[in-house]
């Protein structure tokens, strides 16, 4: 069968690195898989799957819509796809007019909570994919969805490595990691403001943000004006595993405001990384406080600077919790359960076409 996805592009984030883990799935399960998509930093992640890769004109202002929508139409009448898979609400409307256009079944993959209302093909859509069963009532309430139309398939990165963490106490200058789509959501400002907290009490650390978006501008311009420009980097690498980064790392961190923990976060807690995340409905499944990691009010800057400093100050304890967060996930088996749910999910859809 011929599979199709649809995303936004292919930049540094947890929705491209569900996207490569999703077309490696399918390609797995033995379909023939191809993706639309803009370009961006992970365009040879993708490649290098083996998917036939396009680049994709998706509307990104309304005055180009049709003139977008149509020739996207008309790339996906050339697949000749037996199902789309779309991975972002940002495309459900396109999706909706290519799915009832071309009569092709899909899937819309929500990635974070909607916000407004879905726009969808009632007579062409045969699921609404979310990462976690905390986003359920969101997508009900908020975004309209039809509840027996929902789907969740919990991120299942590959967690098998063949390092160990470095503890905190061999590192000269200590390295902390956070992925993050750099806008209001993701709160890498909360990250940057703790830093600047912890620069000022003396500790030697550096911070290492990668992803891309568009608050990094702003980003960059709170980094010179706090400062922090020896010790804080934003990048958005076209890296070919984000393990390459976290050999790198002794802690993790991630300051979400809302939504719902990211692909790149399981993995750092499934590796091991000693991780300080914020306590919103989506960590308390996978992080319980001083445990397997530390929880922190979203948006407290000051929080998140002292529970950062208490993992500097107890390496010891923060491998512990390394350990026990990586135990855990590892005893879940998600990669395999992502696998096998997502071809579960793949074969109905299209089955209810065929049908």
């Amino acid at each position: 069968m011929r599979i199709t996805f649809l995303h936004p592009e292919l930049d540094f984030s947890d929705g491209t690195a569900r996207l490569i883990a999703s077309v490696r799935a399918t390609l797995a399960a033995g379909h023939e898989v191809s993706v639309i998509s803009r370009k961006g930093s992970r365009t040879g992640n993708l490649i290098a799957t083996g998917a036939t890769c396009f680049e994709g004109e998706l509307p990104t202002h309304r005055w180009l819509g049709a003139f977008a929508a149509g020739r996207t139409r008309d790339r996906v009448e050339e697949l000749e796809p037996d199902l789309l898979h779309v991975t972002s609400a940002r495309l459900a409307p396109l999706a909706a007019r290519i799915a009832d256009a071309l009569r092709t079944p899909y899937l819309l993959e929500l990635v974070r909570p909607p916000e407004a209302p879905l726009t969808y093909s009632t007579a062409q859509l045969r699921a609404i994919l979310l990462p976690c069963p905390t986003l359920v009532e969101k997508a009900v309430n908020k975004g309209n969805a039809p509840r027996e139309l929902l789907r969740v398939i919990e991120h299942g990165p590959d967690l098998t490595r063949d390092w160990e963490p470095r503890p905190i106490l061999e590192a000269g200058s200590p390295v902390l990691i956070s992925f993050a789509t750099l806008d209001q959501e993701h709160g890498v400002d909360v990250l940057v403001a703790a830093a600047r907290i912890l620069t000022r009490a003396g500790r030697k650390l550096n911070f290492l943000v990668l992803g891309n978006g568009p608050e990094e501008d702003n980003l960059r311009r709170m980094v010179r004006e706090f400062e922090l420009s020896s010790c804080f980097t934003i990048n958005s690498p076209a890296l070919k595993h984000v393990e390459t980064a976290l050999i790198q790392a002794d802690l993790h961190a991630s300051s979400l405001r809302a939504g719902s923990l990211g692909w790149s976060t399981v993995q750092a807690l499934g590796f091991g990384i000693p991780s300080v995340v914020s306590a919103i409905n989506s960590t308390f499944p996978l992080v319980e406080d001083r445990q397997d990691g530390l929880l922190v009010e979203p948006g407290d800057a000051d929080k998140l600077a002292e529970s950062i400093a208490v993992m500097l100050d107890n390496p010891q304890a923060a491998r512990q919790m390394g350990v026990k967060a990586r135990e855990k996930l590892m005893g879940e088996q998600r990669l395999e359960a992502f696998q096998g749910q997502l071809a579960e999910l793949h074969a109905f859809a299209i089955g209810v076409a065929v049908g």
